[in-house]
């Protein structure tokens, strides 16, 4: 009999606790509604203002990014105009065009000649001069 009695006391005692928690936790979600009250026109104004202001952060960016594109865009089309202008160009022009690139070429490079064999022939001079007094030593 013992074992009924104390089985009966626990299950008591255990909706007891249950219902008690129950209880808590209810009033605990009424307190927190009622703690909760409707925000004030001020409130409200402060967090229109904030509002604006993050939305006036966007546009600027937005504004900022669209200015970088115009510009990109812009540079892409010059771009796109010069190079058609290149493809333009006929059979004749760009023979003309390649006849001028070896002119200068060729000018250049007869002048890097002349240029390098003074250079050569005065470092040889140099070290035939340090040559000699080291060796006359």
């Amino acid at each position: 009999m013992l074992g009924i009695d104390f089985a009966v006391a626990m299950t008591g005692m255990l909706l007891s606790l249950i219902a008690a928690g129950g209880s808590f936790l209810m009033s605990s979600i009424l307190s927190r509604r009622r703690k909760q009250k409707a925000p004030t026109l001020e409130d409200t104004i402060r967090s229109l203002a904030k509002n604006i202001e993050a939305a006036s952060v966007s546009i600027s960016q937005i504004e900022t990014e669209i200015a970088k594109r115009r510009d990109i865009a812009e540079k892409l089309r010059h771009d796109a105009e010069y190079f058609q202008q290149l493809k333009e160009l006929n059979q004749a022009q760009v023979e003309a065009i390649v006849q001028t690139v070896r002119t200068e070429m060729s000018s250049v490079s007869k002048r890097s000649i002349w240029v390098n064999a003074v250079v050569a022939f005065a470092i040889s001079a140099i070290f035939f001069t340090i040559g000699f007094f080291v060796g006359s030593w």
